[in-house]
């Protein structure tokens, strides 16, 4: 199971809780592939203005309850304090996601590092510089402040496209962006801990945490290292983080053949699509729309719904699942202010 909570514009917040169906051992059907939409089943979705570690287990709690005879393995968790929090009240299992365990190690890494600090300080400096010229397409995407793996991919890409245009490149324009050539030994760690992050959430993302998943990445990590003339010390911090996150797991993937899902990936793509659905950006009612990503829409389909679910019923889901969002009551007051007497 996934969870989590997303919040738009206002305070409004959608907790939604998906299920994959796991395969029963030795089944043929499983899959060496990141999880799609097409995998998870929505097992329950309301929105309110906060989330409590209590209300988060009452949430959880209602969306069991309505289903009778399914039995939880595990949930993949974010580490967010308020769904630990549920998790442990009501004594579920959960594995942390992977993706925020890296995007916590590069941060952990890199924040201290001044002149990394520095580096983006001159991006930006460069910007300025090349911005409305001829030679703008050079420059790399915004450096965002809340970038998830400190704009570590961005940097990445734009070090290695730079050196494979730097011999097309004039004289002049060269000294402006030779900066960034100036400190092989930061361009090195970088490479190598953006190389182990793509390294391991490649594998992990496909196979999950198990022992077979363990010793590959074991051998993976080796390999890389070995084609490399020197290790930095920060490559070796980020190794020795997931191989700390793999031992706090053991326990629950030992001797397991189909191991643990460890990646909520697919639970933000859906908020991703849902918040960029177009039209007011607030959390309302057509929350349930999510319910239709993975299906196909058709005459037929639509008919079927209609008949299976009343307006009263949707109308009574709405009152008791969502709250008034502020667009929702300035229309109410528009359309009050505008009625006769």
């Amino acid at each position: 199971m996934l969870t989590d909570g997303s919040i738009q514009m206002a305070k409004e917040q959608l907790m939604l809780l998906l299920g994959v169906r796991a395969d029963p051992p030795g089944s043929s059907s499983c899959r060496n592939v990141p999880l799609t939409l097409a995998d998870t089943v929505i097992l329950g979705m309301e929105v309110q203005s906060s989330w409590t570690g209590d209300e988060v287990a009452a949430f959880i709690q209602r969306s069991l309850t309505a289903r009778p005879g399914l039995r939880v393995h595990h949930f993949v968790n974010d580490q967010g304090t308020n769904i630990q929090a549920a998790l442990r009240k009501l004594g579920l299992p959960w594995v942390n996601d992977i993706t925020h365990i890296m995007m916590n190690a590069v941060r952990a890494i890199f924040e201290p590092d001044h002149e990394l600090s520095d580096l983006c300080r001159s991006i930006g400096g460069l910007r300025q510089q090349l911005n409305l010229t001829d030679w703008a397409g050079l420059l790399p995407p915004t450096l965002r402040d809340k970038d998830r793996f400190l704009r570590l991919f961005t940097l990445v890409a734009w070090f290695t496209r730079m050196d494979g245009y730097w011999n097309q490149l004039p004289n002049q324009l060269r000294e402006k962006i030779a900066f960034y050539r100036r400190n092989r030994w930061l361009i090195l760690r970088l490479q190598q801990v953006h190389d182990l992050v793509r390294i391991t959430g490649r594998l992990l993302r496909r196979s999950g945490l198990s022992d077979q998943s363990h010793a590959c990445w074991k051998e993976q990590v080796a390999h890389y290292f070995t084609s490399q003339r020197v290790v930095t010390r920060q490559a070796k911090q980020f190794v020795a983080g997931i191989e700390k996150y793999f031992m706090a797991h053991q326990l629950q993937y030992m001797g397991s053949v189909t191991g643990l899902l460890c990646c909520t990936e697919v639970l933000e793509s859906t908020f991703g699509k849902y918040k960029n659905k177009g039209g007011m950006r607030a959390i309302s009612s057509d929350v349930l729309a999510i319910a239709l990503y993975q299906q196909k829409i058709s005459v037929l389909s639509v008919r079927q719904a209609m008949e299976a679910v009343s307006m009263e019923e949707l109308n009574e889901w709405r009152i008791k699942h969502v709250c008034h969002n502020k667009y929702g009551l300035r229309k109410q007051l528009d359309q009050e202010l505008k009625a006769p007497g």
